[in-house]
């Protein structure tokens, strides 16, 4: 926590400089994506992967070079089309990574999920709602993406999750999964467990 001393100096450099806004945030500012060479590749690869509604893409990246910043600056670029989800921490269960996802696209709320009509709803039961949403985006033209940060920690389940998800029998090209992680991420597709969401994989964008 700042005290006021800190607070009061960092006013008066942030005027000082003219800066109109605190800089290097730690939260991801899409105004501030680096389009460097490497930047740029991964950038014009994810959009256009999206922009063809591949099922499942993955960027990966070293820790520090900016993918979560990338995500949020090609989210910026879309059409209102596109409905997104942005999953920051795969450390949850099949349900919780469900209810992120039901909460980012505005079909249920937080009450909803902790006290209200879906206290205790079933990974099905969230399945359908989600399934619901998205014929809802048919007669629209309209199609939902959900990006996943942090993608090398997940669970062979919550993957295998994911596949499910990115399959969405009957409602093809209505949801993208966009797995985002470290450098790991790619090495834990190519083991036996995860050949099946390996081999779903149409786009593979790198940040060297």
């Amino acid at each position: 926590m700042h005290t006021l001393h800190e607070m009061a100096w960092d006013t008066r450099a942030e005027s000082f400089y003219g800066f109109r806004e605190r800089p290097f945030a730690l939260a991801p500012a899409p105004a501030f994506f680096y389009a460097s060479r490497a930047h740029l590749v991964a950038f014009n690869q994810l959009r256009s992967a999206i922009q063809r509604r591949d099922g499942l893409s993955v960027l990966s990246g070293d820790i520090g070079l900016g993918k979560t910043t990338l995500c949020r600056a090609v989210l910026a670029q879309l059409d209102r089309t596109i409905f997104s989800a942005f999953v920051p921490d795969p450390f949850v269960s099949r349900e919780d990574l469900l209810k992120i996802v039901l909460i980012d696209f505005g079909i249920a709320s937080t009450d909803d999920l902790t006290s209200g009509r879906l206290k205790g709803a079933t990974r099905t039961e969230l399945s359908y709602l989600l399934y619901e949403f998205l014929d809802t985006l048919a007669p629209l033209q309209a199609f939902a993406v959900v990006f996943v940060d942090e993608a090398q920690h997940l669970s062979p389940s919550l993957l295998d999750e994911i596949r499910i998800l990115a399959d969405a029998e009957g409602r093809t090209n209505r949801l993208q999964v966009v797995l985002v992680g470290q450098p790991e991420l790619q090495a834990k597709l190519r083991l036996p467990d995860t050949r099946q969401i390996a081999q779903r994989v149409t786009t593979r964008c790198t940040i060297d």
